[in-house]
């Protein structure tokens, strides 16, 4: 028989710059030629493994020993397991909690914003009534300065009349 060669292209429904090739190279005569070859006596004859199964069918120490030792690892693993769902349980319960103070948190969160909202008018409020107090304080020092002339032409116009009536009676 002659050696086969396949060649396989691979090309995507959408063309893009890379290609797949695959390239499979098949020889019916190299694998029958395998399949042909005998093994050395050597090989064929195999020596005995302490604590296999003996001639008589009964099974050795080493399948014992690994017997137990699955039992003992069946155990452990069972344990873990136990364990590992507690540890679920015990996260369940925390990620519920969570929940719960996210909750909690997104109510405080709208709640300070709805402070900061009423924080924000009456700081508004607070700046025009200092606007006003500032004008009202403008005005009543102008009216300081009217009184004080008035104040001070009616003292002028009292020491005028005072020296004028001390005159008379004098």
């Amino acid at each position: 028989m002659k050696p086969s060669v396949e060649l396989t292209l691979t090309l995507p429904l959408k063309l893009r710059p890379s290609l797949s090739i695959t390239l499979t190279v098949s020889t019916r005569l190299t694998t029958w030629a395998l399949v042909r070859i005998s093994r050395l006596e050597s090989i064929m004859k195999r020596e005995p493994i302490p604590g296999s199964i003996s001639g008589d069918g009964t099974f050795g120490n080493s399948f014992t020993e690994l017997l137990a030792s699955l039992t003992k690892q069946k155990a452990s693993f069972t344990e873990l397991l136990a364990s590992l769902t507690k540890q679920k349980a015990s996260f369940t319960e925390l990620l519920v909690s969570l929940t719960k103070q996210k909750a909690s948190f997104t109510e405080l969160l709208a709640s300070l914003t709805k402070q900061k909202a009423s924080f924000t008018e009456l700081l508004a409020s607070l700046t025009k009534q200092k606007a006003s107090f500032t004008e009202l304080l403008a005005s009543l020092t102008k009216q300081k300065a009217s009184f004080t002339e008035l104040l001070a032409s009616l003292t002028s116009k009292f020491c005028t009349s005072f020296h004028t009536t001390a005159r008379l009676i004098f």
